[in-house]
């Protein structure tokens, strides 16, 4: 997946649907013993099922994304393709990846893409405090390209790396987190 991280809120669609087609079993099949018996079955593997799935997102350290970004009136799009998971104290930080496809009709040339951390989400259940974007740092934040991009081309970046800033204070609000990245590019025409 080139997102970073399974996305929270697709997953409870996806459980809020698998539920709902159990109980939808489970109700057609109440009148007949052997129908009741398959609803009932099927209720209860789509639920262990998304609670397998639920504890295997929350047993993701730290996530980054699902990112993008473009530069200021451009025609570029910007997305991360780096999977970064388990930010912690006294881990390495993780390198950041892109790709970045010029959408428009005319040459552009890109000089470079920077990245930076926009926001930081919480994840429901975290410790209580504050988990902010000075609890993490990206090093080596601008990323060298030097690449004209012609009409419906594409080119890779990297180069960059996020990690967890690990401080004296309390930082367990941040177990969890999800890093929220924004690209821009520097570009001429």
């Amino acid at each position: 997946m080139a997102n970073t991280g399974f996305p929270f809120d697709r997953f409870v669609l996806i459980a809020a649907i698998c539920l709902a087609a159990g109980a939808l079993l489970l109700l057609l099949g109440w009148a007949h013993r052997r129908g009741r018996a398959v609803g009932v079955v099927a209720l209860v593997v789509l639920a262990v099922g998304a609670s397998v799935i639920a504890g295997a997102s929350a047993a993701n350290a730290q996530r980054c994304g699902p990112s993008s970004g473009s530069g200021s009136g451009s025609s570029l799009t910007i997305v991360q393709t780096s999977t970064n998971i388990g930010l912690a104290p006294a881990v390495q930080p993780a390198g950041v990846t892109g790709r970045v496809t010029n959408r428009g009709s005319a040459d552009v040339y890109v000089d470079s893409i920077t990245v930076g951390i926009v926001a930081v989400v919480k994840t429901a259940g975290a410790s209580a405090g504050d988990c902010k974007a000075s609890d993490y740092v990206v090093t080596r934040p601008t990323m060298i390209l030097r690449r004209t991009l012609h009409p419906s081309e594409s080119a890779t970046f990297g180069g960059a790396a996020i990690g967890f800033r690990s401080t004296a204070s309390n930082q367990d609000a941040c177990q969890g987190a999800l890093v929220r990245l924004r690209f821009t590019s520097s570009v001429r025409r």
